[in-house]
Order: structure tokens, then sequence, then C-alpha cells
């Protein structure tokens, strides 16, 4: 797994700077199909979609803006996060100004969701296709239960503009999933300061957790073991949890978060996301190029 590297161009130029990413998920079992769907956002609103996993690239830019606030300011939006939902065609994206598209067809077409924020949103995650969350600047946690429909403002502890403290990534762990919903057992969201907060009620309540460094934390991941239990029903149980940084921060919890062990990187550049496959050790990439596999 990433022992060799190839380019790949999208044919915008050097003028757009790419913030997110979403990549098809492995399916837990021989029965799911797999997509070679991938997803980029960046600055100047861009959303581009390769359908063979990158070799080429489709711009897709029909949007539909229910507040006119967005319509003349989409080409200096950046767009920080993407989020396709697992076999299907849903597909979330998160940005400045409290910004949320969503697709339900692949891309084709793009409408606002309501946010009731205009708080730069910096991640999204979905458990399901109508379960997820959002987080952002100054403390913003949102989560919907009804695909976006609408979008609930939680708290999280660290709201406000007071604060200073900006949360980056977020991930959530469902113990049960159905192909229309998930039990979700629990979120984190990491961020400024080595900032990690966990809801273990929906979010209903977020504690703030043991950390591991004072750096900022850009994003977390969860490794999960998968089994399935009847046709359409699969159970998962968590096994570890992950989080990366600035200077090279590799953070590893094997309990939820009530105490972290130190990965060494042998770099001091920023490390901004992870990704992996439910039950494998993420790969982390960074500032400079830097991409590295935990094994």
């Amino acid at each position: 797994m990433g022992q060799t590297w190839s380019e790949t161009s999208t044919g915008q130029g050097v003028e757009v700077t790419w913030e997110g990413v979403s990549v098809p998920e492995r399916c837990p079992d021989s029965s799911c199909n797999v997509y070679d769907t991938v997803y980029v956002v960046g600055s100047s609103g861009m959303i581009m979609r390769s359908t063979d996993f990158g070799s080429t690239w489709t711009r897709l830019n029909n949007f539909t803006f229910s507040d006119t606030f967005y319509t003349t300011r989409i080409d200096s939006i950046v767009l920080h996060s993407v989020m396709g939902v697992s076999q299907t065609s849903n597909v979330f994206v998160v940005g400045d100004l409290g910004l949320i598209l969503h697709t339900s067809d692949a891309g084709a077409t793009w409408t606002q969701q309501q946010s009731e924020t205009t708080q730069t949103l910096y991640d999204v995650y979905f458990l399901s296709d109508v379960a997820g969350y959002a987080v952002g600047a100054f403390g913003t946690i949102l989560r919907t239960s009804n695909m976006g429909a609408t979008w609930i403002k939680l708290t999280s502890g660290f709201e406000g503009a007071s604060s200073q403290t900006n949360l980056y990534g977020v991930k959530a762990y469902w113990s049960s999933k159905t192909p229309n919903a998930a039990t979700e057992s629990y979120a984190m969201a990491v961020g400024d300061n080595g900032i990690v907060t966990a809801s273990t009620n929906q979010g209903a309540n977020w504690i703030q957790k043991p950390t591991c460094t004072a750096n900022t934390l850009y994003d977390v991941h969860f490794s999960v073991a998968v089994t399935s239990s009847g046709a359409d029903t699969l159970l998962s149980e968590l096994l570890d949890g992950y989080v990366v940084g600035k200077e090279g921060v590799f953070c590893l919890t094997t309990n939820q978060a009530s105490s972290w062990s130190t990965i060494t990187t042998g770099t001091l550049n920023d490390l901004y996301s992870l990704a992996g496959y439910q039950g494998d050790r993420p790969m982390a990439f960074g500032a400079a190029g830097v991409s590295m596999h935990y094994v």
C-alpha cells in the first residue's frame, strides 16, 4: 500500500489549491460494488470528479444557491472538505462562510444546504446517507440526521469568537449499520492547541479529552473491525484512534482518547489528513509532499 506513487493532473493548473479529497471506501464483504469515483475540492469554489480513479477529471459547477449571498462569492470561496457516501451518489462539501453543498446525482447538480452559521467549515463526515457532522471555526459543530435537510448547531464548549478555538477534523464511529441508517456510538473532533473533544450521545454533549500535544491537530481517524450480521446489517468494534497535526504530530489511542501514545514520524512538516480503510492503520499526508503509512 503506497509503495509507489504516480502524479495525476486535474487540468486546472497551479492557481487552484486542493483542500479535500473523497475516495471510495472498501466494502466490508465481497458482495459490495467498488467504485472508482474520486472528488476533490479547493480554492475558487472548485469541485472536480474523476470516475477512473484520477486518470481524467471533470469540473462540476452547476450550483443552486438559496441565498444570493453565495451567488457572487462562490469564485472566491475555499471549499475545504468533501465526503462521498459509500455506495451512493450523495456527496457533501463544506467551506468558507458556512457553505454546505450537496449532490444526490454524483455531482451533476449541487444544492446549497442551510448551515445556520457563517463560520468557515473545515471538515464534514457522514456515517450513513442521513447522519453526519461538520466542524469549523470558533468551535463550530453541526449535526444532521436527515441528509442535511436541517443542520443543528451543537454546543461544543469552544463556540464563539472569544474561544479562538477552531476545529479542523471530525469522525464518528458506528456500532451497527444498515444501508440507510447507522447507530452512532462515538464521535470525536480535533483542533487548535491539541484540542480533542468527544461525544457518546450523538453530539448532545461534548467532553474535552486528554491530548498528546499542544500543537494544532488537523485530522482524526478510527480503525474499526467490521463483521456482517445478516444480509443488510453490519456490526463494528472500535479498535484504535489516530490524530495528526502541526510539526509532524502523529498520535494513537487504544481507549477512546483516555490516553495517547506518540508515534515517531521523523518529520517536522505539518500533517493535515489521515486516510485508511476500516480495519487498516492509516496513511498520513501533509506539507511539502509528505506521505507516510503507519505499519
